[in-house]
């Protein structure tokens, strides 16, 4: 029952993947003869965990780029007091940390 299981789900992630609508997905199967009950908890528990993984990453990424933002922060205020050019690491460092935390809450939403 397990490899069976895991071969569903393999198929559900392949068919998501794809592009295909859960419903879809659901009488595709059903007509293969899996029971409709347990494809529609398993389509469930698929999604679910995509998502999770997709929040983690996302999650990641938002960190990432903050701590990218504090660190030009810092950069440029110990180098403001200096003779040394820092716009270059102002406005570079930042921008990437800006564009990484988007990019977290693309993969969130």
């Amino acid at each position: 029952m397990t490899n069976n299981t895991q071969t569903i789900s393999q198929k559900i992630y392949r068919l998501l993947d794809n592009g295909e609508r859960r419903d879809d997905i659901q009488l595709a199967l059903v007509e293969e003869g899996y029971e409709p009950m347990e494809i529609t908890e398993l389509i469930a528990e698929t999604v679910k965990i995509r998502h999770e993984k997709r929040r983690t990453i996302g999650l990641q990424l938002i960190l990432a780029g903050a701590a990218i933002c504090f660190s030009s922060f810092l950069i440029t205020i110990t180098s403001s007091f200096t003779q040394s050019s820092f716009p270059y690491v102002l406005f570079g460092l930042t921008g990437v940390g800006t564009v990484v935390i988007f990019a977290g809450f693309m993969k969130i939403f």
